[in-house]
């Protein structure tokens, strides 16, 4: 009798269990779609900041101060004969006429001609002047002195046998003055429209200012 029980409730739990399962397979659970959320991860890109170049600083120029050269020396141009000495400024480029300047002329002209037949007029004109340099040495040495000097303009204006009668100090301005005048151009004397050879004679005073 007592097994008879306890098969019989074996039965009905074995017949519970498999109507359990049949009905736990038959009625699935249903999902609501909508009611799942979806969650989008997006890859962010970290953002640089843009670079910035520095802006170098503005300089400002510096005015420059040009500083006036000091005057130039003067060059007293004083003239052998009656005729007054005349001030030369070398940097003076103005056309010059020295009057009075010269010994009696070379005469290159026809046998017989006499001196009344040259040219009444005795100044000499200066095409292309050319001042002399003031010697730097005797400049900073603060050297003054003169040059009595004998030259010939030859029919072509230019100079030629230059002689130095006197200077003082001795040899000091001496190549100044050669160098000058070897390189000034002068409008030869004509006599009869012919161009003639001459002498001159000055004195080239140095002095500095003051």
């Amino acid at each position: 009798m007592r097994y008879s029980t306890s098969s019989l409730a074996a039965v009905f739990f074995s017949l519970f269990t498999f109507l359990l399962m049949a009905v736990l397979i038959a009625q699935p659970t249903k999902f609501n779609s909508s009611n799942i959320e979806m969650v989008d991860f997006s890859m962010i890109q970290e953002m640089k900041a843009p670079e910035t170049k520095a802006t170098p600083p503005r300089v400002v120029p510096e005015r420059e101060v040009t500083e006036q050269p000091p005057a130039p020396p003067t060059i007293d141009l004083t003239v052998d004969g009656d005729g007054p000495g005349i001030e030369v400024n070398p940097n003076d480029n103005n056309r010059s006429t020295f009057d009075n300047i010269f010994n009696k002329p070379v005469l290159e002209g026809p046998v017989g001609t006499e001196p009344g037949d040259v040219a009444q007029s005795n100044s000499l004109t200066e095409i292309l002047p050319v001042q002399p340099k003031y010697p730097v040495i005797a400049m900073q040495d603060k050297i003054e002195g003169w040059v009595k000097v004998e030259f010939t303009v030859n029919e072509f204006g230019g100079v030629e046998n230059i002689h130095i009668l006197d200077s003082q100090p001795k040899r000091v301005f001496d190549q100044s003055i050669k160098q000058a005048l070897l390189k000034s151009k002068f409008k030869p004397m004509k006599v009869d429209g012919q161009a003639i050879s001459q002498q001159a004679v000055k004195t080239y005073e140095f002095k500095l200012d003051e």
